[in-house]
Order: C-alpha cells, then sequence, then structure tokens
C-alpha cells in the first residue's frame, strides 16, 4: 500500500504558509479608500435627508423633505425626465454599442481599427467642450448645422438639441456610446480567440 504524500492528497486544501503579498494588501488599501470616498458622501446625504428643519436650528427625524419633493410637480418631473433619459440613452448605446463593437471585432469591416481609435479618443474627450460643439452646431434656429439647411432650402428639417432626443444625442456622443464599443469589443475578440484554441 502506497502512501500520498499530505500535500498530494488534497490539492484544494488550503496552504497554512500563505500570506498576502505586498501588492494585494495595497490594492485592497486602495479599494477601500475609493470605495469609503464613493459611498460616504452618498451616505451622508441619504441620512442628512431624513433631518427635518430649518437650515441652523434645532432639527428631528422625519419623512418631511422626501414628501416634500415628491408632491413637488416641477422636482417630479425632474425625477421622472431624469429616469426616463437615463434608461432611455442606456438601451440606445447598449443595443448600438454591441452593434459597433460587434461588426469592429467580428467582421471585416473596412477602417475597423480606425473606428475603434476613434471610439477611444471620443472617450476621453472632455464632455463640457464636446457638449458645447454640439450646441453650437445644432443650438435651435442659430445652431450651424440648422443655419446651413436653411440656406439650401431645407426648412422644413431642423435640429434642437434641448429637445428631449437632442439631450439622448448629446450623452450619447460624450461617452456613453464610447464606453460600450470599448468594453465590449475585446469581449468579442476574446470569444473570437477562445473558439480557435
Amino acid at each position: 500500500m502506497s502512501t500520498v504524500p499530505m500535500s498530494a492528497q488534497s490539492p484544494l486544501a488550503p496552504s497554512s504558509a500563505w500570506r498576502p503579498d505586498k501588492i494585494s494588501v495595497m490594492l485592497t488599501l486602495l479599494l477601500g479608500f475609493i470605495g469609503f470616498v464613493v459611498v460616504y458622501p452618498v451616505l451622508m446625504i441619504v441620512l442628512n435627508s431624513f433631518d427635518v428643519g430649518a437650515f441652523g436650528q434645532e432639527t428631528h427625524v422625519g419623512l418631511d423633505n422626501w414628501t416634500k419633493v415628491f408632491s413637488d410637480r416641477h422636482l417630479r418631473d425632474a425625477v421622472i425626465n431624469t429616469v426616463t433619459l437615463t434608461a432611455a440613452r442606456q438601451f440606445v448605446a447598449f443595443v448600438v454599442g454591441v452593434a459597433l463593437a460587434w461588426l469592429i471585432a467580428r467582421t471585416n469591416l473596412p477602417y475597423a481599427g480606425w473606428i475603434e481609435i476613434a471610439f477611444w479618443i471620443s472617450l476621453f474627450l472632455p464632455a463640457l467642450p464636446v457638449t458645447m460643439s454640439w450646441m453650437l452646431l445644432l443650438g435651435g434656429r442659430s445652431g450651424l448645422i440648422n443655419a446651413w439647411l436653411r440656406d439650401i432650402g431645407l426648412d422644413a428639417i431642423q435640429f434642437t438639441i434641448y429637445s428631449w432626443w437632442g439631450i439622448i444625442w448629446v450623452h450619447l456622443m460624450t461617452g456613453t456610446l464610447s464606453v460600450k464599443v470599448f468594453l465590449l469589443a475585446p469581449a468579442f475578440r476574446n470569444k473570437i480567440g477562445r473558439a480557435h484554441v
């Protein structure tokens, strides 16, 4: 009867000599710090929202602030607009992003590399100048594209960046779509690599 060494009997058994390395400890501490910096302000806002009373005076815990928010028609409309705009832009970005990432990674699309580089560049462009440029191009009747359409006799076609779909367009162009392509194209390539293994 042969004897098997203890180390070879159970390869999944935990090692008593395991010690975390410095990089793992530093990354864990960094992740904890980033989590604290992100979560703590949000948590304080939520907790302070239950403090009812005038600023600088005695407060008490209650739901009056939340009741006031949802009973005010303007605030309620703002919340509804925020939720619907976010849902619509994420849906459009996901559908278009999946299609573009698939075309870039899985087909022989001409200039696919340049298209992907363009998405990378748009991902790192600052949002404020890009938004201002879209306002310059499509800002009502004074927008450059709308003025050009009027000059060539197409007065019926007028774009406005301040509409519901205009806001979605700006969000898509300032990074939402780029993030989807940036994240999904490598995933499609990874699937190709595994298929050939």
